[in-house]
């Protein structure tokens, strides 16, 4: 609804700037003042559009903050918009999640690729992950799968699933990521 009431003002805006030329080559001043007088108006409710924004993405960070999220996708999803939200106001120049460090034996995966299927977890160099580490996937007390470091930056990793427990039960966000200490 915020993004075409936008887009309106965008195409009024546009339709000023060309009566404002088309009355320069015309020599028409009242052209120039009701431009003018048109980008005032937009600029206002622009400000006014921007000031409710604002408040709304805070009220849903704080709401984000503390609701319990039953699905995690959806919540994912906000948290993205709200991202691309922040940088269409120029609040942020480049989006990226506020993650929580995780560790060895606590790492959640934050992300799963679709196509390639590669695991990030929030644990990477700085948490001692290195390429070759394998790590249970657990969900609560239950293993769900098996992965092995792909590639490792500054904080957090890629894993590669090498083996599920139980093929019908997929890899989720928010499962935990478990160094193994023995080699079976």
């Amino acid at each position: 609804r915020h993004e075409d009431e936008l887009s309106k003002q965008v195409t009024e805006l546009k339709l000023s700037f060309i009566a404002l030329r088309d009355g320069l080559l015309r020599g028409g001043d009242q052209a120039i003042l009701n431009a003018v007088k048109n980008a005032e108006v937009l600029d206002k409710r622009n400000k006014r559009i921007e000031t409710a924004v604002h408040s709304m993405a805070a009220s849903l960070r704080e709401y984000l903050r503390t609701a319990v999220a039953a699905d995690p996708d959806a919540r994912v999803h906000l948290e993205t918009s709200m991202r691309e939200l922040d940088a269409a106001l120029g609040l942020r120049q480049k989006p990226r999640p506020q993650m929580a460090h995780g560790n060895l034996q606590h790492a959640k995966i934050v992300s799963i690729d679709p196509e390639s299927g590669v695991l990030v977890v929030n644990a990477g160099a700085t948490q001692s992950v290195n390429r070759g580490m394998t790590f249970d996937i657990m969900r609560g007390n239950r293993k769900v799968a098996e992965a092995i470091v792909a590639d490792t930056r500054t904080d957090f990793s890629g894993l590669l699933p090498i083996s599920q427990s139980n093929p019908e039960e997929q890899i989720r966000i928010g499962d935990v990521a478990t160094v193994k200490t023995s080699q079976r």
